[in-house]
């Protein structure tokens, strides 16, 4: 895989994670809901492999490579800084 198929990989895993943190989690836990279904998806990815692979014949890890676990790395400290940036509310004080 290239790097720019790998940056965009990992940037649509964690628009993915902050869409669902935006829209399920309360304040307050916002960010730590968003790292923690983007880091899902890395400890899941091997799982998500095998069940592809025998579903619909998709092998995950031919685009799940050391560039993309770099980018999404990268991509993850990128949404932080921009989840610190636009968040004010301590964690677990919902206003």
């Amino acid at each position: 895989m290239d790097w720019v198929t790998a940056v965009i990989l990992a940037l649509a895993i964690v628009t993915a994670a902050s869409i669902i943190a935006w829209a399920a989690a309360p304040k307050g836990w916002r960010t730590i809901v968003a790292n923690a279904v983007a880091g899902a998806f890395v400890v899941a990815a091997p799982m998500i492999d095998a069940v592809l692979d025998y579903l619909v014949g998709v092998p995950l890890h031919e685009l799940f490579d050391q560039k993309t676990a770099i980018a999404l790395s990268l991509a993850i400290g990128l949404m932080n800084a921009v989840w610190r940036k636009f968040t004010t509310t301590p964690i677990g004080k919902p206003r």
